[in-house]
C-alpha cells in the first residue's frame, strides 16, 4: 500500500514534469518565433504613434470602416430581416356618402377605419437561413478586406516615414554643401577686391552657390510637402521637423526566424492569411448560393394575421345608416412558383460554375501565396546581405571619418577639408540611412504579406476569424 502510494506521487511529479517540459517547449516556440523587435517603429516611437493613431484618425481607415459598418447595414435588412415578423399599419379619416342613385346621395357619413397586419415566414426549405449566412460571410468579408487595407495602409506610412528621415539627411547634407559654397564664394569675393582674381574667374563660385542654393529650395519643398502629406495621410494636424529622427536604426534581424515565419505559413497552406481567408469565404458564399436557387421553385409557407375596422354606410328604404364592422383574419399562405421559363435552371448552374470557379481561384490563390512568400523571403534574406555589406563600407567611413576629427582638433589639416570630408561623409552616412530604409521595407513587405505583422493586434480579434 506504502508502494503505491509513492508510485502515485511518483506518477504525479513525472506528470507535472512532463507538462511543464511541454509549456516550456510551446514558450520558447513562440518566442523563437516572435518578430516583436524587429520592425521600424520599435526602435522610432514617432512612427509607431503615427500607426496607431492613423488606424483611427487616417480618412483612408475612416472610409474602409464605413464599408464595414455598410455590409453589416446590408446583412440586417438582406440576411436577418426576411427571418422576422413584418408589422404593417395603416388608416383613413373621411367623409362617406350613399344613395341609390347620383341624384340620391345623402346621409353623409363621417369615421374612421384602420388596419393591421402581422406577416411571418414560415418555411423556405432554408433559403432564408442561407441568405442570412451568405450576408454573414459577406460582413465578414468586409472586415478581411479592412485587414487587407490597414496592412497596405502600414507599409505606405513605414515607407513614406522612412524616406522623410532619408529626406531630411539630404537636405541636411545639401544646406551644408550650401554653406561651403557661400564661404568660397565669400572668400573670391575678397580676392576680388584685393585684385587677386579677375571678374571671370568670380563667375564659377557664384554659379556653385547659385545652383546650391537652387537645389537647397528644391529639396526643402519637397520635404515640407512630404511631412504635410504625411500628415494629411494618417489624420494628423502636423509631422514637425523635430519629430523626424536624423537617422535610420540599424535593423535588428534574424534570418532564422524569418525562416521559421515561412515555415509556418507553409505548415498550414497559408490558411492563416486573409487573402485564402477571403478566398475560402468566397467558396462558401458559392455553395450557399446554389442552396438558394435550387429551392427557388419548392412552395414557401407563411404565416399572417390582421385586424380592420372599416366604416360602412349602408342604403335602406331611401335612407342611410352608418356603422363600424370589426374583423380579425389568421391564415397559413402558401406561394408556388411552377414554371418560370427555365429562369431557376439557369442559376442553379450558374451557381455550380461559380463554385467551381471559386474553388479553382482559391486554389491558385494558394499557390501564387506560398510562391511569392518564398520569394519575398529570398528577398528579405537578399536585402540583408546587402544591407551587411552597406554596413561594413559605412563602418570604415567612420572610422576614417573619426580619424579625421582627432587629426583637425591637433591642427593637422585645415577647416576647409574637414569640411569637405565631412560633406563626404554625411553623404555615405545618408546611402547606409536608405540601405537600411530599403531593408526595413522588404522585411516589413513579407510580414504583411504572411501576415506576421505585429500591427494586426491593434485591429480587433472577431475581424481575424476564419468562419463567420
Amino acid at each position: 500500500m506504502y508502494l503505491s502510494a509513492r508510485r502515485h506521487v511518483w506518477l504525479s511529479y513525472f506528470g507535472a514534469l512532463i507538462a511543464l517540459c511541454f509549456a516550456m517547449i510551446s514558450a520558447l516556440s513562440a518566442q523563437e518565433i516572435s518578430v516583436n523587435g524587429t520592425l521600424p517603429e520599435d526602435s522610432i516611437p514617432q512612427l509607431k504613434a503615427l500607426i496607431e493613431s492613423g488606424l483611427h484618425q487616417s480618412p483612408e481607415m475612416i472610409s474602409r470602416q464605413l464599408d464595414v459598418s455598410v455590409a453589416d447595414a446590408q446583412r440586417l435588412y438582406s440576411g436577418i430581416a426576411p427571418l422576422l415578423p413584418s408589422v404593417g399599419a395603416g388608416g383613413n379619416y373621411g367623409v362617406t356618402r350613399s344613395g341609390v342613385g347620383l341624384s340620391t346621395l345623402s346621409g353623409a357619413a363621417v369615421g374612421t377605419s384602420y388596419g393591421i397586419t402581422l406577416t411571418q415566414s414560415l418555411f423556405h426549405w432554408g433559403a432564408l437561413k442561407n441568405q442570412l449566412q451568405f450576408q454573414t460571410i459577406s460582413a465578414l468579408i468586409s472586415r478581411k478586406q479592412y485587414i487587407q487595407g490597414y496592412l497596405g495602409f502600414v507599409g505606405v506610412i513605414r515607407s513614406q516615414y522612412l524616406g522623410l528621415i532619408n529626406e531630411k539627411l539630404r537636405l541636411r547634407n545639401i544646406l551644408f554643401e550650401l554653406e561651403i559654397r557661400k564661404k568660397a564664394l565669400a572668400l573670391a569675393k575678397d580676392k576680388l577686391k584685393n585684385g587677386l582674381i579677375s571678374e571671370n574667374e568670380i563667375a564659377g563660385p557664384e554659379i556653385d552657390f547659385e545652383t546650391a542654393s537652387l537645389n537647397a529650395d528644391r529639396e526643402r519643398l519637397a520635404y515640407d510637402f512630404a511631412r504635410h502629406a504625411l500628415a494629411r495621410q494618417t489624420g494628423v494636424f502636423e509631422i514637425t521637423d523635430e519629430s523626424i529622427p536624423n537617422d535610420i536604426p540599424l535593423p535588428n534581424y534574424s534570418e532564422t526566424t524569418a525562416k521559421k515565419v515561412l515555415a509556418e505559413l507553409l505548415s498550414h497552406k497559408a490558411a492563416s492569411t486573409v487573402d485564402i481567408q477571403i478566398a475560402s469565404l468566397a467558396v462558401e458564399q458559392a455553395k450557399l448560393m446554389y442552396k438558394i436557387n435550387r429551392v427557388s421553385q419548392l412552395p414557401s409557407f407563411g404565416l399572417s394575421a390582421g385586424i380592420n375596422q372599416n366604416n360602412i354606410v349602408t342604403v335602406q328604404n331611401g335612407g342611410t345608416s352608418q356603422s363600424f364592422v370589426l374583423q380579425e383574419q389568421y391564415s397559413l399562405s402558401m406561394g408556388w412558383d411552377i414554371f418560370d421559363g427555365f429562369a431557376s435552371r439557369g442559376r442553379k448552374h450558374e451557381s455550380l460554375l461559380r463554385e467551381r470557379q471559386s474553388e479553382m481561384t482559391l486554389e491558385k490563390k494558394t499557390d501564387e501565396v506560398l510562391s511569392q512568400a518564398q520569394m519575398k523571403e529570398r528577398g528579405v534574406s537578399f536585402a540583408w546581405r546587402a544591407l551587411s555589406i552597406n554596413e561594413r563600407r559605412f563602418s570604415i567611413a567612420k572610422g576614417a571619418y573619426a580619424q579625421m576629427s582627432d587629426e583637425l582638433k591637433i591642427g593637422n589639416i585645415s577647416e576647409d577639408s574637414a569640411a569637405v570630408q565631412k560633406a563626404s561623409f554625411w553623404a555615405i552616412q545618408t546611402a547606409a540611412a536608405s540601405a537600411r530604409g530599403e531593408f526595413y521595407n522588404s522585411w516589413c513587405d513579407y510580414l504583411s504579406f504572411v501576415y506576421a505583422d505585429p500591427v494586426l493586434n491593434l485591429i480587433p480579434a472577431n475581424y481575424a476569424r476564419i468562419k463567420p
